[in-house]
């Protein structure tokens, strides 16, 4: 009876912390109209600076070295015109490195993971896959959409050699396991640094910001009582409260009263106006805690009479 021969069980590495781009975890990638990916896929790509980047190459190169040697020996078996044709293997070298719109190298590289969206299980049966991700403390996380470019992650992968004759063609194919966002950007947001901006040290930063506005909101919106002076009515404090304002000082009171009369005719007047001035002396005292400019031109501008 024949035996299938087990799988060979490949090993995982974790990549150094990199800049997620065009990252399909969450959605089926089915490609585009141009370059249609049928089957569906999930993937991402990693960008990685210059020490990143050699981190990881040191990490996989005897995959590298074992996938060269693969495909050079799978040359080697093509038929002679083929072989001709080609010259010598067409090796794809991991992680091309990335190109500004200009078409300047912008000093890092990047490395494309990819896995497919669908599996049979052991019943035959067509099941999609779930990619799973962690945050920064490990724990499973479920994304209602996809992470964001700029979003900083790391990947689990394995490694798979691959050779395509009628190309002459080999590589590496690094295959998506798992991810951990370490920052996450939210599908469509743009970093400071997609704009130009860079860090500035000893500036302002956003840390407690929410409390600080709420204080601050809370102090905007709350007025302070105004007591009112005994023997006084709540009339002429506001009265007095409000002419303060009136000679440019600050009021404790938003009560919107007429400035009292500075004009007086005759023996009466003067005598209401002394009755004013008593309950402004009283109430400016009473608002110098919150004022204390309020005491003394409020009760200078009550007190002084005009000349008979």
């Amino acid at each position: 009876m024949a035996t299938t021969p087990e799988k060979k069980k490949r090993a995982t590495y974790t990549t150094p912390k990199g800049e997620s781009l065009f990252a399909h975890l969450v959605n089926v990638d089915y490609g585009t109209e141009q370059y249609p990916d049928e089957k569906g896929s999930f993937n991402v790509t990693l960008a990685l600076d210059a020490d990143a980047a050699a981190k990881l190459d040191s990490l996989i190169a005897h995959e590298v070295d074992t996938a060269r040697a693969e495909a050079e020996e799978k040359f080697d078996g093509l038929k002679p015109q083929t072989k001709k044709k080609f010259g010598s293997v067409n090796f794809n070298e991991v992680g091309p490195e990335e190109y500004d719109r200009e078409g300047n190298p912008t000093g890092r590289r990047l490395f494309r993971f990819k896995t497919g969206a669908f599996y049979e299980n052991r019943q035959g049966v067509k099941v999609q896959r779930k990619v799973p991700l962690f945050d920064s403390m490990q724990q499973p996380v479920k994304l209602s959409d996809e992470p964001g470019n700029g979003s900083v992650i790391r990947v689990a992968f394995c490694c798979v050699p691959y050779f395509v004759e009628g190309q002459g063609m080999g590589g590496l194919s690094l295959y998506l396991n798992a991810v951990q966002i370490i920052r996450l950007n939210t599908s469509g947001e743009r970093s400071a640094s997609d704009y130009g901006f860079g860090a500035e040290e000893g500036g302002f930063t956003s840390e407690g910001m929410d409390d600080d506005v709420a204080s601050t909101n809370a102090a905007a919106t709350t007025r302070p009582s105004i007591p009112t002076a005994r023997g006084s009515s709540p009339t002429a404090t506001a009265n007095t409260a409000i002419w303060a304002t009136s000679t440019g000082t600050t009021t404790c009171s938003s009560a919107a009263v007429p400035k009292p009369s500075t004009t007086f005719r005759s023996r009466a007047a003067t005598t209401r106006s002394t009755t004013t001035s008593a309950a402004a002396t009283s109430t400016a005292k009473a608002c110098s805690t919150m004022a204390p400019r309020i005491s003394t031109t409020a009760t200078r501008s009550v007190r002084r009479s005009p000349p008979k």
